[in-house]
Order: structure tokens, then C-alpha cells, then sequence
């Protein structure tokens, strides 16, 4: 496994507009080696790179990203207003073809590409794939198609040879059979879920859990067997563990 251990939560999210490209490049910048950001289709099938579905929180905006065409998200900035005022004015809500771009100049980091479900329960999971495997697939084993939706996980499988991950919100779910079926390689779920004692690997799994901030419990969660910890803090997690490993 790539040192250090962190995936960047959309980003180094704690300090910058979350899924856009400043807030990439300052985790990239921060040292990570692992990010996780969303995507969501616009109405012409544009893969946009953002968490909700509504464009409120961090665009402003009233509505949905699914009900506006590409050329209507361009003229969005994601600067997420009420958590840094103006500070990040202007910032564009990037499309998945300006992440890659970004990351074709970074050949060391691997991309957990989060397909969100509401844009899968809108358009199908081909559309939805149709819109992001052409620059997944661009990055080759670099990206990885992540998804709480088993539809477009199993698309996926049929589809591209890329690997996959499931996220579920429990670590219980995560030996299901749904699970077990998909065969992901990698597999994510909120730390809080997690048993309070006990080896918590998971044979032929590389097991991510979100969301932790205090090096203390990274440390304490990789000493029990997970894998990787996702955090939107990367920038004071990764110098902590870095200097254990010293």
C-alpha cells in the first residue's frame, strides 16, 4: 500500500471549497497519494464533480445539478459561501474531464471516483457510465469506480476493467453477500460503524474508512487492519503518521 495511508476527502475539504479543483490540488500539495471526490450528471449527461444533488450548500443555488445542462453548471462557482464567505469567489464547479486532466500530471495517485445514487436512479446506470468511464478509464488502474449503488457497481463490472469499490454505512454490510457478489477490491464505511475491538481487515479487501481527523484513531485503525482512512483533513494527518514512520 502507497504511504501515507490518507485519502483526501473531496479534497483537502477542511480548508477549501470541497470537489474542486484548488481544493484537489492543495491535497495533492499536502502529499496525498489517495483522493476521493463525487460525481453527479448534469442534464445532458455531463459528469460534473460535486457531493449533493442539490446545488444550495456549496453552489448557492437553488435546484437540482441533474436539471441543468452543462452550460448552466459552468456559470455555478462551488465556493461553499456560507463556510468561507468570499474567499474562493469565482471557483468553478469542475466537470470530471478537468479532474483527470489534473491528475493525468500526477501518475502516483490513485482517484476513488464516488458515482453518486441519485444520479444513477435519474438517468441509469449507463448513462451514468456512458459520462464517466471514457475518463476513468484515461487514468487506467489510477482510478477506481466507487458507488453506494450496487446498479451501476454491477454495470461497471460488466463494462470496464477497472476496479471497483462499495461503500456502505455499516461495517457489517461489508460481508454481505451483495458485497460478496460485486467482488470490489476495495471497500468503504463510516468508521463509526466499526466493531469497538478486534482485527478488522477483511481478506481480499482493502478496507477505507471515512470520516477520521485525529491521527490518535488513524493510528489506533491501522494498527487494527484498516487500510486506508479517509479524512478531510489530510493536510495535518498525513505529516503525523508520516513522522511514525520515520
Amino acid at each position: 500500500m502507497t504511504f501515507p495511508p490518507i485519502v483526501a476527502h473531496r479534497g483537502l475539504a477542511a480548508r477549501f471549497p470541497e470537489n474542486t479543483l484548488v481544493g484537489v490540488s492543495a491535497a495533492l500539495s499536502a502529499g496525498a497519494r489517495f483522493l476521493e471526490v463525487d460525481l453527479q450528471l448534469s442534464a445532458d449527461g455531463v459528469a460534473f464533480v460535486h457531493h449533493d444533488w442539490e446545488t444550495s450548500r456549496t453552489c448557492g443555488a437553488e435546484g437540482s445539478i441533474g436539471d441543468r445542462s452543462e452550460q448552466e453548471l459552468c456559470q455555478l462557482s462551488a465556493s461553499y459561501v456560507e463556510r468561507f464567505g468570499d474567499a474562493f469567489k469565482g471557483e468553478p464547479l469542475p466537470r470530471l474531464s478537468e479532474l483527470t486532466a489534473l491528475l493525468s500530471e500526477h501518475s502516483d495517485v490513485t482517484v476513488f471516483l464516488e458515482i453518486k445514487p441519485q444520479s444513477v436512479e435519474r438517468f441509469g446506470a449507463d448513462a451514468v457510465l456512458d459520462a464517466v468511464l471514457p475518463y476513468a478509464e484515461s487514468l487506467g488502474a489510477r482510478a477506481v469506480l466507487l458507488s453506494f449503488s450496487i446498479e451501476v457497481l454491477r454495470r461497471a463490472k460488466e463494462r470496464s476493467s477497472l476496479e471497483r469499490g462499495v461503500a456502505c454505512e455499516s461495517y457489517k454490510e461489508l460481508m454481505g453477500a451483495t458485497v460478496s457478489e460485486l467482488d470490489p477490491r476495495h471497500v468503504f464505511c463510516d468508521v463509526k460503524s466499526l466493531p469497538p475491538s478486534g482485527d478488522l481487515s477483511i481478506e481480499g479487501r482493502t478496507l477505507t474508512v471515512w470520516e477520521v481527523i485525529d491521527p490518535e484513531l488513524a493510528r489506533a485503525l491501522l494498527d487494527r487492519g484498516v487500510d486506508l482512512i479517509e479524512s478531510f483533513s489530510c493536510d495535518t494527518l498525513i505529516p503525523a503518521l508520516t513522522r511514525d514512520k520515520e
